[in-house]
């Protein structure tokens, strides 16, 4: 569709360009979840010219919800359409009901339409600002800008932020967590046509669709750590509390698959910034999982660290401590840094 544009001279030049660059787009916003006639458009449709946000969906694991080895197997072992609504939803706007699954292109997992289609229209948080639009548009910024969204399928990690949120009003969303902030226009294009008409756009503050965990680690008051003792003439010399600060607990989700590493490092301290520590010695231990509950939100635990030493070392010449605070992976994945600490052993200079 054409907006209303003052200058006919840009109307023109975009509906020659749209003429040049463009393939029919009203499949963007056809859906039918009917058995035998469901149809919808791919993530791949929407990614033509939502380029950027399209890319960080793709690695996110929204995009792997259906395909996951995990989840696979479970559909194996007999999981229902109660799982498969949230893993391959036809739309999160469920009025406070679980989910309908979607009847077609299950491997997107959940995708573009399921949280941007409604009534006919692709809607977002912010209004459109180029000079042709292919497709019906709304803007519903209340709606994006709110957990609820993300509740309609994180239930439980949903009811714990509500439990943060009643007793700290500042608690943050979870898109201002989970979707690191990013200013761009809404579409790229891809071709000097495509190119051309993104140029008239206007760039704007909004999120990125990494639905993700790892910028995390950069940001302060996550996880608080503290060094409760430390002595070295005993075989657990380490004592530490750590407190879950986060608004749900860690790890969080029903089903908790996930387990949560400390892990220390004891060495000596460099003498300059070019010199590499010696390793001392480490220490691995289970905060979360392995039949270990969940950390709930502003819960403190105390922890006794056994330390493993290199042939020769000694704990008595250690003077620096660095703690890890590790979530561990699933399938092919690595460990995922959430916090880094170091600190000075005491009797140190």
């Amino acid at each position: 569709m054409l907006k209303k544009i003052a200058n006919p001279a840009a109307l023109c030049l975009a509906a020659l360009l749209c003429l040049a660059a463009c393939s029919p787009f009203a499949h963007l916003t056809e859906v039918n979840n009917t058995l035998g006639e469901a149809h919808g458009p791919k993530a791949v449709d929407c990614g033509q010219c939502h380029i950027e946000q399209f890319g960080e969906w793709q690695a996110s694991a929204h995009a792997q919800a259906f395909v996951n080895p995990r989840f696979q197997a479970a559909l194996a072992d007999g999981a229902d359409d109660s799982c498969l609504g949230c893993h391959v939803p036809d739309t999160v706007r469920a009025n406070g009901e679980p989910p309908v699954p979607r009847n077609y292109h299950r491997q997107d997992g959940v995708s573009c339409v399921a949280c941007h289609l409604d009534k006919g229209a692709m809607t977002g948080p912010e209004p459109e600002s180029a000079l042709f639009t292919p497709h019906p548009i709304a803007v519903q910024p209340e709606f994006f800008r709110t957990s609820g969204l993300c509740g309609t399928c994180h239930t439980e990690t949903f009811r714990n932020w509500q439990a943060s949120r009643s007793n700290h009003p500042a608690t943050p969303t979870c898109q201002e967590c989970h979707m690191p902030p990013v200013v761009r226009t809404a579409t790229k294009g891809s071709n000097p046509f495509s190119k051309a008409l993104v140029a008239f756009e206007e760039s704007r503050p909004t999120r990125r669709h990494t639905f993700g965990l790892a910028h995390l680690a950069e940001i302060p008051g996550l996880i608080e750590i503290k060094m409760l003792g430390w002595q070295p003439e005993k075989s657990s010399p380490l004592q530490l509390s750590v407190r879950n600060l986060l608004p749900h607990s860690l790890p969080t989700g029903s089903f908790r698959t996930r387990r949560i590493w400390i892990k220390t490092t004891l060495h000596t301290q460099p003498k300059t910034v070019l010199e590499p520590s010696l390793f001392l010695g480490h220490g691995w231990t289970t905060l979360a999982g392995d039949g270990i509950p969940a950390l709930a939100a502003d819960e403190a635990r105390t922890l006794t660290i056994p330390i493993i030493l290199a042939p020769g070392a000694s704990l008595t010449s250690a003077e620096l401590l660095t703690v890890q605070v590790l979530l561990g992976p699933l399938a092919e994945e690595e460990d995922l840094p959430m916090l880094r600490k170091e600190f000075i052993l005491p009797g140190t200079r």
